[in-house]
């Protein structure tokens, strides 16, 4: 476990795990990084963005680098334009899904890939050492409003460049997408039912957007829709919603998405990747299409790594972030609603007749604590883990893990009953609480 970096960038509270000194550093780093070259930023509607701006960016200029500041845009927008212009970094401001107190610092490389471990160490490293890089020669900033436009004719390319005679519902989750992402569906000819797109940053993910697709599943029936998407903070991930009103999560977009990839003869090697969360049935269901799943750890940069070196086309993660690399080199939430809209026009099926695979019971426990890295390294609770798995061995499995970006240990059992799953979790549960109230 890094010291600041989880799984997705850095993360925690503005003011308490992410101060303006880890900011200023991090930027000041990746302006000597840079060597002088461009470095993109932009970030979500969060009230705590635009004082973290101010910090990342002085550091990188204070380092001789220069910066391209996109204002508030999605995460992919970010990753999409630093390949594009062909910046050294692009940096997002953003703590995705998580409430509004949280903030956070992706970092892409000129690829619009995500850092290496190494790279990561690297930017730890600088910020313990505290050691302030200082260029006389200083950057400048610049805005560059061409390459968003540029971004935007990409998504609409995802859609086919026309959306006509589809009604779609969109939780903008009052985040990076509620500029732009009602208006860019109905420039395309899609009727538009759009919620929480304000863009209030006291607002972002307040019981909206991917982690509550609830509330877009019964405004899709309620509004006789064709489909509808929830966006999280910063975009990079998406849940979508059948006619039906349905949920259907990244597990199920990876499948619909392979599976009409691979009957147009476009699926390279016949394979896809998910990770350890991906749903066995759904692996199951993609095996008898003559698909081949292949896992990686949590977070969607272990994806991408899969993904560029195997050379294949689809991957993501149950949580939404969903990778197509013939557009982009990383999640994105608005380009995935895009496509999934594409393949329900141009097939004239609807997402529940395209989504046809099986899913397992999953049952998922979110144990708060700050005591993350005590409670996993517990002996008791490793045998207990490994006592259990022999109970469900040949009928399920057990995914336990801290949080990357979250105070939290997160517990998943997966199996054919949902009545042994709730048991085995509760046994967990039962257990993660105990050793937190031994620590305390």
């Amino acid at each position: 476990m890094k010291k600041y970096f989880g799984t997705d960038g850095i993360r925690g509270r503005y003011g308490k795990e992410l101060t303006d000194e880890i900011a200023y550093f991090t930027g000041n780093c990746i302006g000597k990084m840079a060597s002088g070259g461009l470095v993109v930023i932009g970030r979500d509607t969060r009230l705590s963005g635009t004082a973290i701006f101010v910090q990342i960016a002085k550091g990188v200029l204070d380092a001789g680098s220069q910066v391209i500041d996109l204002g508030v845009i999605s995460t992919p927008a970010v990753a999409y334009i630093t390949s594009m212009i062909y910046a050294k970094f692009g940096i997002v401001i953003s703590a995705s899904h998580n409430p509004k107190e949280y903030n956070g610092i992706k970092i892409f490389n000129h690829e619009g890939r995500k850092l290496l471990d190494s790279e990561e160490e690297e930017i730890e490293n600088f910020i313990d050492k505290k050691g302030k890089f200082f260029n006389p020669d200083r950057g400048l900033l610049f805005q560059n409003q061409d390459a968003i436009e540029k971004y935007f004719h990409l998504v609409k390319k995802a859609a086919g460049n026309d959306l006509s005679g589809l009604k779609v519902v969109l939780d903008c989750a009052n985040g990076a997408v509620s500029l732009f992402a009602p208006r860019l569906f109905s420039e395309l000819g899609a009727e538009v039912v759009s919620y929480f797109d304000s863009g209030d940053g006291a607002m972002i993910n307040h019981n909206c957007g991917a982690l509550f697709p609830e509330v877009v599943a019964s405004k899709v029936v309620e509004n006789n829709a064709d489909l509808g998407f929830c966006f999280d903070g910063d975009a990079d991930r998406i849940i979508a919603v059948n006619k039906k009103g349905e949920i259907v999560d990244g597990d199920s977009i990876i499948y619909v998405i392979s599976k009409y990839l691979k009957e147009q003869g476009k699926l390279n090697k016949d394979s896809a990747v998910g990770t350890l969360h991906t749903n066995m049935g759904v692996e199951k269901s993609l095996n008898k299409l003559g698909i081949t799943l292949f896992r990686t750890d949590i977070g969607d940069h272990y994806v991408m790594e899969k993904m560029v070196n195997d050379d294949l086309l689809v991957g993501g993660e149950q949580s939404g972030h969903i990778i197509l690399r013939e557009f982009i080199n990383t999640g994105d939430g608005l380009l995935t609603a895009m496509y999934l809209a594409h393949l329900v026009k141009i097939t004239g099926k609807t997402l529940d007749e395209l989504d046809d695979s099986e899913h397992f019971v999953q049952v998922n426990v979110n144990v708060v604590t700050e005591h993350k890295k005590e409670i996993m390294n517990d002996e008791g609770l490793l045998k207990l883990k490994k006592d259990l798995e022999k109970k469900i061995e040949g009928k399920g499995r057990i995914l336990l893990r801290a949080s990357g970006t979250e105070p939290k240990v997160r517990i998943m059992v997966e199996g054919d009953s949902r009545e042994l799953c709730d048991e085995v979790a509760g046994e967990l549960q039962q257990k993660v609480s105990k050793i937190i109230e031994r620590i305390n």
